[in-house]
């Protein structure tokens, strides 16, 4: 019985990556065990992956990040980093091992807010258009 061995990203910082933008990353862990070689999957345990971006059991992850803040009164600059922290486990699915790694990933905010506005009319003329 052999846990699984990460491989890449060597270390838990996925470093600073910009929102908005497409991203990518393979993630590897292999059994150390060269006679079972068992099939390793991939799963979130702990934390949120950053708004945008998803897991899948093969160690991918991707997507494009989005940084949401929420504002109130005047807006007046919307360039945060948000730090995530998560917790991904590889499984050899070959006999149920398990090794769990803690990662942290920066989205960087550096974009324009969009302002939403309400989508109700201020009111309505005599000859019935709305205002």
């Amino acid at each position: 019985m052999a846990y699984p061995n990460w491989i890449r990203p060597n270390s838990g910082s996925l470093g600073k990556i910009a929102a908005q933008q497409f991203f990518n990353l393979d993630l590897l862990a292999e059994d150390s065990d060269p006679i079972t070689n068992g099939t390793i999957t991939f799963s979130l345990q702990a934390g949120l992956l950053p708004k945008g971006l998803q897991l899948s059991p093969t160690g991918k992850i991707q997507g494009n990040p989005e940084a949401t803040f929420l504002l109130q009164g005047v807006p007046f600059s919307v360039n945060q980093d948000v730090t995530s922290e998560f917790t991904i486990r590889a499984k050899n699915d070959l006999d149920g091992t398990i090794t769990d790694r803690t990662f942290s990933i920066i989205v960087t905010g550096n974009y324009p807010p969009e302002i939403l506005t309400d989508v109700t009319p201020l009111g309505v003329f005599l000859d019935g258009t709305e205002v």
